[in-house]
Formats: structure tokens, C-alpha cells, sequence
């Protein structure tokens, strides 16, 4: 965890009761998050991948897989707004939700939406592919995909301008893209933001 604010809870699986979560807490395969409304918490992955999360998400960290060929990385997002900004494009990533599955390599930035009403998922930069209803659709940077239902046919769509959401992460991704001078690059990976405090 490398940025919070609000209220987040997590367990290492769904065998054990909440707690709260706080940040530089590592999280394991299995581990489940859930945020209060109006709360976000930032993920970072070994490879330099970050995942956020908003909304009153829940989310579960399905499989983290590495081996010397990459890394395959699923994570389930029953709700809320999630945004992943990707690095490595030997590490692939999937986010499942309960209407389709989103799967993208890096580099990418692309964010998954999960409502009560619909799912939607907006690629901003490289590319992504939305499964469902058994068919795979390919959404590239500047598009986006909306469906309402399980069976819900994917018209890809024009993207449109940020949104608050957006912005937060833009503002995130200028901290974490950070160059430190203090370390060496296999740790540069995963420090951003630490070189200001030396």
C-alpha cells in the first residue's frame, strides 16, 4: 500500500475478519480490500504497476504468478472505480469483474468502473482486450467500453474528457514517475516519491 486516504479494511482472505489497512502494508495473493465511500488507496506491484482504488471499492487480489517468462497478475473488482497504470509489458494483468474481464499488458493506463447499474471499462493509453459474453473486444487508447448486463452488447465508444478521478491519478503518476538519484534502478522501480525525503 503506498497511498491512503480515508477509511480502508483488508484481511489476507476470506476466512478472517477485517482490520484496518494502513500504508507500506505488503499484500499477498488472497488478500481482499474494501474502502469506505470517498476513500482511495494506492497498490504497488513488483514491477512498477499500480492499481488504485475508489468508490467504496471491494476488491481481491486473485493470483499473483512470476515466473523468468513475466508475471500474470488477476484481480477481482466486485464495485467501485479502480485505475491501473502498467509498466512491463512481460507482466499481463486482469481485472474480473461480474459482467466481463479486462485484460491489458504495459505500457497502458486504463481504468475499470463497477456500478450497480453498469460496468465500464477506459483505455487512456495503450491498449486493452474486454471479454464477455464469451467474445474479446479490443479497446484502444482514447476509447471506452460501457455495458449494463452480462449479455449486454460492447460498442466501443469515443473517450471523453477527465474527470476528478482522472486528475487524481494524473497527480499520482507525476509523484511515482519521479527519476530518484539514490537508488539503483531495480529499487528506482518501486520508490518513486521517496527521493524528496532523501
Amino acid at each position: 500500500v503506498s497511498y491512503l486516504t480515508g477509511k480502508a479494511s483488508w484481511r489476507p482472505d476470506g476466512t478472517v475478519g477485517w482490520s484496518r489497512a494502513v500504508v507500506n502494508l505488503p499484500m499477498r495473493q488472497g488478500a481482499q480490500v474494501w474502502l469506505a465511500a470517498g476513500s482511495r488507496i494506492e497498490l504497488q506491484f513488483d514491477d512498477g504497476s499500480r492499481l488504485r482504488l475508489g468508490d467504496g471499492a471491494v476488491a481481491t487480489l486473485q493470483t499473483l504468478y512470476s515466473d523468468k517468462d513475466g508475471e500474470f497478475t488477476e484481480v477481482k473488482l466486485n464495485s467501485g472505480t479502480s485505475s491501473w497504470r502498467l509498466k512491463d509489458r512481460y507482466s499481463i494483468y486482469q481485472v474480473d469483474t461480474p459482467f466481463d474481464s479486462v485484460k491489458s499488458a504495459g505500457p497502458s493506463d486504463f481504468r475499470v468502473d463497477v456500478r450497480q447499474t453498469a460496468e465500464s471499462c477506459a483505455v487512456r493509453e495503450g491498449k486493452a482486450t474486454l471479454t464477455a459474453d464469451n467474445r474479446d473486444t479490443p479497446i484502444e487508447g482514447g476509447q471506452y467500453a460501457v455495458l449494463h448486463s452480462a449479455d449486454d452488447p460492447v460498442h466501443v465508444k469515443r473517450l471523453g474528457p477527465e474527470d476528478p478521478w482522472d486528475r487524481f491519478s494524473d497527480d499520482r503518476d507525476v509523484v511515482l514517475d519521479e527519476h530518484p538519484a539514490h537508488v539503483p534502478g531495480n529499487i528506482a522501480l518501486v520508490s518513486g516519491g521517496l527521493d524528496r525525503h532523501g
